[in-house]
């Protein structure tokens, strides 16, 4: 019984059975047997603790576990901060990368588009005429344009980048940060169960969900049949 979790006591009728919960169970009711078989079997109820007794050591069992439960949380908090930080720096590292890369792409297209935008300004006589005739004059308003909507074209290449980047980010975070809260939320159920085990035995009812139709409880389901001893 110990190893499933109940806890042998005295009760007004002889030896009761208490789980973890503080539910009692009369051994003699559940087992099917006489009291004399069961005093047979498990000697006289005189040196087992009460009742009350027996369920405050159930709780201080249970609440030793939740205990335990609860530092496995936090640490897996402190592991999985830890893991996001690492993948943050990792993708920063890589958006920097991407930025530099784009930024080259950038400053060696512009070389080669200012060398064919030069190349049309012819020098010498040719160039001469073109400045009589004002040929020059719409070849320099030629390249002005076409030097403005390169300089349009990187903003746009860079803004798109960068908003590219931090929907990235922020997926990211919002995915560590999910399953962070997936701890605190048992961190939080661990609290409730804590407060419960203060309460008298008979008082220690599940907290009904914010999301349960109020029409419907949850009620906790008992074994008529009695506590199963089966692992």
């Amino acid at each position: 019984m110990r190893e499933r979790g109940f806890i042998l006591a005295k009760g007004n009728k002889g030896h009761v059975a208490v789980d973890h919960t503080g539910e009692v169970f009369a051994v003699r009711t559940y087992v099917g047997i006489k009291p004399k078989e069961v005093r047979a079997k498990l000697g006289e109820p005189d040196n087992l603790p009460d009742v009350v007794a027996a369920q405050a050591q159930a709780a201080q069992q249970v609440t030793k576990r939740l205990l335990e439960l609860r530092a496995e949380q936090r640490d897996e908090i402190k592991a999985k901060r830890s893991y996001a930080r690492i993948q943050q720096k990792r993708l920063t590292a890589l958006q920097e990368r991407e930025s530099a890369r784009l930024q080259d792409r950038q400053v060696r297209r512009h070389q080669i588009e200012e060398r064919v935008r030069q190349s049309r300004l012819r020098t010498g006589l040719p160039g001469f005429w073109d400045w009589l005739t004002g040929k020059k004059k719409h070849t320099l308003a030629r390249n002005r344009d076409e030097e403005t909507q390169s300089l349009m074209r990187n903003r746009d290449e860079l803004r798109v980048q960068r908003d590219a980047q931090l929907r990235t980010q922020k997926s990211q975070q919002d995915k560590a940060r999910s399953e962070r809260l997936k701890n605190f939320e048992a961190i939080k159920e661990l609290r409730g169960d804590m407060a419960r085990l203060k309460e008298p035995p008979d008082m220690r009812r599940e907290k009904p969900s914010r999301n349960r139709k109020p029409d419907r409880p949850r009620r906790r389901s008992r074994n008529r049949d009695g506590p199963s001893l089966e692992r």
